[in-house]
């Protein structure tokens, strides 16, 4: 069983992010970075002791922190998660549901100040964190708990969340469903894995307004999909397609499943395809209980073998220099 604060230093730290804060944003005063994006590799899961302490750009007052993990260099399941999250930083690590090793995989993350923020361009976002011991078995009817948002969206957003704490040392992913422009239900999922302990822990989520355009110069694209087919690691990948954006590189984008419309229960990952055009998302499941990962229609927010999902997802440009990964999101005054 892994400790659940590995003694072992990271081996590697990756970190793909390495421009001051604000650069290229003339007399800009970091009070008005409401969020900031970025990537990092992680060579293995934390049963390894491998994880990445990531430092923020700047300090914030309360910070909620998602991950996603772009890449499929190792087709055995995996999911990330965040814990030891501070105004400063957080740590980073991935997880597979046997507690054993990985490959080295991409891992795109979002962190952002809690409340609710119209960037510089119109974008709207939410986000907040729920502690909770409530948590989904595969097999079993979905029920999660009631969040609702501070005022209305629009339209349904976008909902994307991650663990950042990591009580139960154990595997662990999260869900959200029964999206709606008012609230949203979310819980743990564990979906076939046998826990050794379901504990309390903070899920961290995003609700973003969707559609794409560019903000303080970066460009971004927020979206939710059903294509009605199945999108499980045993089926047909799920492509989030975004050439019309224009992004020069593969752009930070994290992804989750928002609605579980089969049961064994599922969290979105990367398929393999990632670039400056696509994102590659399958409806990851663990292989625990039985090795199929096929997965019916399912809504998935931009994160193997589910039913047809929704895909929601969030991706956002480069930010500074290179206009490749490392965004910083500007309140609008």
């Amino acid at each position: 069983m892994p400790s659940s604060m590995p003694s072992a230093t990271p081996s590697i730290q990756v970190f793909l992010c390495d421009i001051p804060s604000s650069m290229g944003v003339v007399g800009l005063a970091d009070s008005k970075i409401v969020a900031e994006t970025g990537k990092v590799v992680l060579q293995n899961t934390i049963s390894s002791d491998i994880f990445v302490n990531i430092t923020f750009r700047r300090t914030y007052s309360d910070p909620v922190v998602l991950a996603f993990v772009n890449s499929r260099n190792d087709w055995n399941s995996v999911a990330p998660r965040v814990k030891d999250v501070t105004p400063n930083g957080c740590i980073v690590f991935m997880h597979n549901p046997s507690n054993s090793s990985h490959g080295t995989e991409l891992v795109s993350y979002f962190v952002a100040e809690k409340g609710r923020y119209e960037l510089h361009g119109g974008a709207i976002f939410e986000a907040g964190s729920h502690d909770t011991s409530t948590a989904h078995e595969g097999g079993q009817n979905y029920i999660g708990d009631q969040l609702w948002f501070t005022e209305p969206f629009q339209n349904m957003p976008a909902v994307l969340h991650t663990l950042n704490t990591y009580n139960n040392a154990d595997f662990m992913a999260s869900l959200a469903t029964t999206i709606t422009t008012n609230g949203f239900q979310i819980a743990q999922e564990y979906a076939e894995t046998t826990p050794s302990s379901i504990v309390q822990e903070t899920i961290a989520w995003i609700a973003f307004e969707t559609g794409s355009g560019t903000s303080t110069g970066q460009k971004y694209i927020v979206g939710i999909d059903d294509n009605g087919i199945d999108n499980g690691v045993d089926n047909v990948e799920y492509i989030i397609e975004f050439t019309s954006v224009g992004y020069e590189t593969s752009p930070d984008l994290v992804a989750a499943v928002n609605l579980e419309n089969g049961n064994n229960g599922a969290w979105a990952r990367g398929s393999g395809t990632f670039s400056n055009t696509q994102q590659g998302v399958f409806a990851e499941e663990d292989q625990e209980d039985d090795p199929e990962r096929s997965h019916t229609n399912e809504l998935c927010d931009n994160e193997r073998h589910h039913e047809s999902e929704l895909i929601s997802w969030v991706a956002f440009e480069v930010a500074w220099v290179a206009f490749e990964s490392c965004s910083d999101l500007i309140q609008a005054i």
